[in-house]
């Protein structure tokens, strides 16, 4: 069974995107975000913590 989150933010972007970020009580974070497909630009995830992290990514179209 899923944890709940226990807090939850929607963010309306000018271009008509969503983002939807979820925190969790294991301190977890989940991003949904609308108008898919994306993809992994870039990604820095520091083992240090006071070092931040930064994920980034990039709308692509579907291959045909």
């Amino acid at each position: 069974m899923a944890s709940t989150a226990t807090f939850v933010e929607t963010v309306d972007l000018p271009d008509g995107r969503r983002i939807r970020i979820r925190l969790y009580p294991d301190r977890s974070i989940r991003f949904q975000l609308s108008d898919c497909p994306y993809v992994l630009e870039e990604c820095y995830l520091s083992g240090g913590a006071k070092d931040p992290a930064v994920i980034k990514l990039a709308p692509r179209q579907p291959r045909t």
